[in-house]
């Protein structure tokens, strides 16, 4: 439900990494985790990526997502999901997302929705269990477990 992805969004928030304040424009090459240490990035506001940006992880953006630069990023995406604006991902550059992107529109003070909109880049968006396991593998730890056999 809405509410469960915003209570699990919210969790996320509280241990972020990296968390930029106000609408935030990336500009320089810069990693946003890697598959060995993936982080927690917290956008709160609007996001332009407009140089060469790479990551691993959760990306967090409350509100709207627009790539002109190179963007390559593996893990869990989510853009809006918040009472601030929609959640919309735009943009003339080049973004692959592998992993899973969920963008959603929850408030009724913004009349837009939650939309993939004029991608006339090189864009592509892939799920994949094995970039959201990256994900995963950052917010939850096996502490223990038992081989059962019979």
């Amino acid at each position: 439900t809405l509410s469960s992805l915003q209570s699990m969004r919210d969790d996320l928030i509280a241990t972020a990494d990296t968390t930029y304040n106000g609408n935030t424009t990336l500009s320089s090459n810069l990693t946003l985790g890697t598959r060995t240490s993936p982080t927690i990035t917290y956008i709160n506001g609007s996001l332009t990526v407009s140089g060469n940006v790479t990551g691993v992880g959760f990306l967090i953006v409350n509100g709207a997502f627009k790539v002109t630069g190179n963007f390559t990023y593996e893990g869990i995406v989510l853009i809006g999901i918040c009472s601030t604006g929609p959640g919309k991902i735009d943009g003339t550059g080049n973004a692959k997302i592998d992993g899973a992107t969920v963008l959603a529109n929850p408030t009724s003070t913004d009349s837009g929705t939650a939309e993939i909109d004029d991608m006339t880049g090189n864009s592509a968006f892939y799920y994949s269990t094995y970039a959201v396991d990256l994900a995963i593998k950052k917010t939850f730890k096996t502490l223990s477990w038992q081989d059962v056999s019979n």
